[in-house]
């Protein structure tokens, strides 16, 4: 009888670790930022002991990878151990960041680090990537514009956008068309405007960014990530 409560201690013991783990669990999702498009190099994450390489593209949804692994979420490069010696090589952290949440899915955004007093050489950026946080049939505006930009789809009230942050917008219309969309700058100028495609079963992650042309006008660029989903029942015309 002691052996057996013995093990009952044990098993639900392990079971509640085990839930818990589970728990915990985060499916996180990359994507790399450059607006050179040339995207980044070849980064490591690290979930538990092992390493691994993250299989992505600059501008596109890498697939999910599970991570359960402390907060202090950590990216890696290999560096060889010394020089001329390529068959021997070290991990080396090459960007971090902390991850809030506890479970669910998180969107990690990775762009080359631009200041030359960062120790790193990558900037992490993480989103709440849920269908919850961010439906679909919705806009999410991520701005990494030192400005406050405005946000304005047809008729509706504009929607302020700060330095630095996001929103999330989801239109009236849910169904499949082109609507119209202007960005403006806080003194109301024009920065760019065009006619936006959607489809229902659509999100669509839209990364801004301003800047100043050889004359000195203020202009707005845009890099926009499509997600389908649900899958589409025919061709899309994006």
């Amino acid at each position: 009888m002691r052996y057996l409560s013995l093990f009952a201690v044990l098993f639900f013991s392990f079971s509640g670790a085990f839930a818990q783990s589970v728990e915990n669990e985060i499916r996180v999702v990359f994507t790399a930022y450059d607006w050179a498009k040339k995207g980044v190099g070849d980064v490591y994450y690290r979930s538990g002991g092992e390493y691994e390489l993250i299989e992505m593209r600059n501008l596109s949804r890498t697939k999910p990878y599970i991570y359960n692994g402390a907060k202090l979420f950590q990216l890696f490069k290999k560096i060889p151990v010394a020089e001329g010696v390529p068959a021997e090589f070290k991990f080396q952290v090459c960007a971090e960041t902390v991850i809030k949440q506890n479970g669910g899915r998180v969107m990690v955004v990775i762009s080359p680090e631009t200041s030359e007093e960062s120790a790193f050489d990558y900037r992490i950026y993480t989103l709440e990537d849920s269908l919850d946080g961010f439906p679909k049939n919705s806009f999410r505006l991520v701005s990494f514009s030192q400005k406050t930009l405005y946000f304005q789809i047809e008729d509706r009230k504009p929607q302020k956008i700060e330095p630095g942050k996001r929103i999330t917008i989801k239109p009236e219309k849910s169904g499949e068309g082109y609507m119209s969309a202007v960005f403006r700058s806080e003194s109301g100028e024009l920065l760019y405007s065009k006619k936006w495609y959607t489809e229902p079963g659509v999100r669509d992650l839209v990364f801004l960014r301003s800047y100043e042309d050889r004359r000195g006008k203020e202009r707005l660029a845009l890099r926009i990530i499509t997600e389908y989903v649900t899958e589409p029942t025919k061709e899309s015309k994006r």
